[in-house]
Order: structure tokens, then C-alpha cells, then sequence
């Protein structure tokens, strides 16, 4: 209805002839879909939509928008897949999601591309395809954020595992907390750039792993402040014997050697010379 209201920014009759072009019967639903969707994500500060003039022009977008909704269609269906494998190794992180996300997204231009081979230099074919390729980032991000999440939960766990780890068996918590720390957020930083698809990491979205990184980093360190408490408690007994400094250990090692070098030449090499000089 607001199509046809002439206080509408995208008032279709607000010129004439540009609904007495011919419409192809079989087409008419898919443009009036097109129309309608693009309307309503028009701004009224925005200039107003171009609608095709001639008949070939309303063709080209009937046969776009067929393709659109094919390749949608494929999107949705593939993403849905892929998101039930997310859910389902949630203990367990898919290891190739990258290059299937990347092929979802893939398949789906082709698809599209298949569709509209006829009209590949129109207006019409250039519009639709970047509506395509926003809603297929849209969907390829929005499984990449749940990727994310997965991959930083099990680093979670991982950590809070390995932790409890350490409580047993560091003599200094604090050190060895901050060891772990640092390797699991640098193994977590290399899954998350690795889980990021091509589209989405050529798209500009650099800051989403960064962020992912940032929280997994205040997570860990915060369990590990939390349980430094009991990590007092589970430390293991402080040794008797007090360990030399390490220049020491070298010290003593380098006069057994010198020791055993004289015990050589004393007993064995200076008889033997004596032998061959009688």
C-alpha cells in the first residue's frame, strides 16, 4: 500500500508510463517483491528508487529477482546445515567451518550467476547482486560469531582443566597461572583467525577475533585470580634440600670434567708415552 500512496518516497506513479511497461504475467510476483523489499529499506533522505523504464529492463529484474530468491533459497538451507554441526559439536569445534561457510557462500553467487546469465550487463543485475552478497556476509557473519563463541568456550574449558593442573603441582601459582594464560590465548588467537571465512575477513570485520580474544583474556585471568585461594591450599610441600643457583650446577659439572680429564692423563696417557720412550 504505501507503493501507492502518493506521500510515499517511493511512489510509484509519480511519473507516468512507469507502470505501463510491459511486465512479463509470470514475473509480476517476483517484481513486486523486489519493489517492495527495496522500498522499504529506502531512506527518505535517499534519492528516490529507479525504477526500469522499458520492458527489457522489467524482464532483467524479474529473472534477477528469480535468481536472488534461488541462491537465498540454497543459502539458507546450506546455513541451517552448518549451524546444526555447530550445534552438535559444541564440545568439540568444527575444524573446517572456514572453507565450508566459504563454500556456502560461494555456491550461492553461482547459483545466482546461473540464473541471470542473460542479463549480466543490466542495471537490474548489478543491484540485485549486492543485495545478495549483504545478505550473504549477513548470514556468514552471524555464523562466525556463534564459531567464535564455541571456539572460546572450550578454550575456557581447556584452561579451567589445565589449571586445576597447576594448582597441584606449581610451586608459584601466579607464574605459572600467567604461563598458561599466555598460551591459551595465543592458541585461541590462531583458532579465531582460522575460523574466519575469506568473504568475511576480506570484508573489512577484522576487529571480530580481536574482540573474542579481549573477553576469552579477562575470563581466564579472572578464573585463575579466582582460585588463587585455593591453589595456596593444593600447592605441593616446599622441598628440604635447597636448589642450587644455576651457575653453580655449571661450576660444579665443569670441575668433574677437569677432574676427569687429569684422572686420563695422569693414569693413562703418561704411562703409555713412558712405554714407547723405553
Amino acid at each position: 500500500g504505501r507503493l501507492l500512496q502518493p506521500s510515499h518516497h517511493g511512489y510509484l506513479l509519480r511519473e507516468r508510463q512507469v507502470v505501463a511497461r510491459p511486465v512479463p504475467l509470470h514475473g509480476f510476483p517476483l517484481v513486486l517483491r523486489s519493489l517492495m523489499r527495496q522500498s522499504s529499506r529506502a531512506r527518505p533522505s535517499q534519492q528516490r528508487l529507479q525504477w526500469p523504464t522499458s520492458a527489457s529492463g522489467w524482464r532483467a529484474l524479474a529473472c534477477c529477482e528469480a535468481g536472488l530468491e534461488a541462491a537465498l533459497s540454497s543459502a539458507n538451507d546450506a546455513a541451517a546445515q552448518l549451524r546444526a554441526q555447530q550445534i552438535e559439536c559444541a564440545l568439540n569445534p568444527l575444524v573446517a567451518f572456514a572453507a565450508d561457510a566459504q563454500a556456502l557462500h560461494s555456491r550461492s553467487l553461482a547459483l545466482y550467476k546461473s540464473h541471470t546469465a542473460a542479463h549480466h550487463e543490466s542495471d537490474e543485475y548489478a543491484a540485485t547482486l549486492h543485495l545478495l552478497e549483504r545478505e550473504l556476509l549477513a548470514m556468514l557473519l552471524w555464523l562466525t560469531r556463534r564459531q567464535l563463541s564455541t571456539l572460546r568456550q572450550d578454550a575456557f574449558d581447556t584452561f579451567s582443566g589445565q589449571l586445576i593442573e597447576v594448582m597441584h603441582a606449581s610451586l608459584n601459582y601466579r607464574r605459572a597461572a600467567r604461563r598458561l594464560i599466555r598460551r591459551r590465548v595465543r592458541t585461541f588467537r590462531n583458532a579465531a583467525l582460522t575460523a574466519m571465512p575469506l568473504s568475511v575477513r576480506t570484508s573489512g570485520l577484522v576487529a571480530l577475533p580481536r574482540r573474542h580474544v579481549r573477553a576469552l583474556t579477562l575470563q581466564i585471568a579472572e578464573e585463575a585470580e579466582l582460585l588463587q585461594p585455593h591453589a595456596d591450599e593444593l600447592a605441593p610441600p616446599p622441598s628440604d634440600e635447597k636448589r642450587a643457583a644455576w651457575w653453580k650446577q655449571l661450576l660444579s659439572q665443569l670441575l668433574v670434567c677437569a677432574f676427569n680429564a687429569a684422572q686420563f692423563y695422569l693414569l693413562q696417557y703418561l704411562p703409555a708415552k713412558r712405554r714407547e720412550l723405553a
